[in-house]
C-alpha cells in the first residue's frame, strides 16, 4: 500500500509540473489568445494568473495534508488518491487551455499568412514592399524613446505594416502598373486602397484594434492627407507605417518610378519631415546602422549585391 500511495503522489507531482509548462507555453503566445478571446492583454494576464493561483493553491492544500500525513506516518489511499487526481485535473485543464491559444494563435497567423500570399499573386512588388515596410517599422520600435513604445505592441504593429495595402489586390493592375502619370480620377482609385483594404479586414475581429493604424497611414503632419487628420490626431502607428512606407517606396524600383539610393532617400525624408511625415521618426529611421537597413532588404525579398548596396549607400 506504502508503494502505491508513493506511486500516486508521484505522479501527481508529475502532471502539476507538466501544468506549469504548459502555462508558460500559453504565455508565450498569450498576446494572440488574449485578442481572440476580446480581453486586454492586461485583464487576460489577471485573469489567467488569477485561474491559475486558484488551480495550484487548490492543490497545494492537498500537498499539505500529504506532508502532514508523511510526518505523522499516517499515510493514507484516499488522500494520495485525491492528491494524484488533482494533480491530473489540474494538468488536463492547462492542457485543454494550451491547446486552444495554439489554435487561436495558428488561425489568426494563417489569416495573416494567405491575406499576403493574395497580396503576391495579384503583384509581387506589393508583397515585397510590404514586408520591407513591416522590417522597417520593427527597426523603428525597437529604436523608439522606451516612454513611446512603453503601451504599444510590436506584434501588432508589424501585422499592421504587412497589410497596410491589402486593399491593393481591389486595384486595377493597369492603374497599379501605369508607366505614365495618373489621371485624377486613377489617383482617386489608388487612394481607394485604404478604404478597400478597412473594407476587407472589417470582419476580422481580431483585426480591429490595428485597423486605425491602417486607414490612417496616409495622413499628413499638417493636416493634408487622404482623411485630412489633424497631426495630434493621427495614431503614433499610423506615422511610424507612413515613414517606412515612404522611405520603401523611394529606394525599391517601379515601373513608373526610378530607384533612389539611400542618401537621396534621406534627403527626400529630410524635406518632407514636419510637413508630411512626423520628424521624430524621420529621425529614428535615418539613424539606422547601414548593416542592418542590408539585411532589412535582403529579409524582404530584394536581392542585392554588396557591390550593389555599397552604390545605394553612397551614390
Amino acid at each position: 500500500m506504502e508503494y502505491i500511495n508513493s506511486t500516486l503522489i508521484t505522479l501527481g507531482m508529475a502532471f502539476i509540473f507538466l501544468g506549469l509548462l504548459d502555462s508558460l507555453k500559453i504565455l508565450k503566445d498569450f498576446e494572440n489568445f488574449c485578442k481572440a478571446t476580446k480581453y486586454s492583454y492586461k485583464k487576460g494576464l489577471i485573469i489567467f494568473t488569477a485561474m491559475l493561483l486558484f488551480l495550484f493553491l487548490y492543490v497545494t492544500h492537498f500537498t499539505y495534508i500529504i506532508l502532514r500525513e508523511v510526518v505523522n506516518n499516517e499515510f493514507t489511499y484516499v488522500s494520495s488518491l485525491l492528491f494524484f487526481m488533482d494533480g491530473f485535473f489540474v494538468y488536463i485543464i492547462v492542457f485543454l487551455l494550451r491547446n486552444l491559444s495554439s489554435s487561436l494563435n495558428s488561425f489568426y497567423m494563417q489569416t495573416i499568412s494567405s491575406l499576403i500570399r493574395a497580396v503576391k499573386l495579384r503583384d509581387k512588388y506589393t508583397s515585397n514592399h510590404s514586408e520591407h515596410v513591416a522590417n522597417l517599422v520593427k527597426a523603428i520600435f525597437d529604436d523608439l524613446p522606451s516612454g513611446l513604445k512603453k503601451n504599444m505592441s510590436k506584434t501588432e504593429l508589424v501585422e499592421a505594416a504587412l497589410l497596410h495595402d491589402i486593399g491593393k489586390i481591389i486595384t486595377p493592375l493597369t492603374i497599379l502598373n501605369k508607366k505614365s502619370e495618373l489621371s485624377v480620377e486613377e489617383y482617386e482609385q489608388i487612394k481607394k486602397h485604404v478604404s478597400d483594404g478597412i473594407y476587407i479586414l472589417e470582419p476580422f475581429e481580431v483585426f480591429h484594434k490595428i485597423i486605425p493604424w491602417i486607414k490612417y497611414h496616409h495622413e499628413r503632419i499638417d493636416g493634408q492627407g487622404y482623411y485630412k487628420l489633424e497631426k495630434n490626431k493621427i495614431p503614433l502607428e499610423s506615422k511610424i507605417i507612413a515613414v517606412a512606407d515612404t522611405y520603401s517606396a523611394l529606394t525599391t524600383s517601379r515601373i513608373y518610378q526610378r530607384k533612389r539610393s539611400h542618401r537621396e532617400a534621406v534627403e527626400v525624408l529630410k524635406e518632407v519631415s514636419g510637413t508630411q511625415l512626423d520628424s521624430g521618426i524621420v529621425e529614428i529611421l535615418i539613424k539606422i546602422e547601414n548593416e542592418k537597413m542590408e539585411k532589412i532588404f535582403v529579409k524582404s525579398g530584394f536581392n542585392i549585391s554588396q557591390d550593389e548596396y555599397y552604390k545605394f549607400l553612397v551614390k
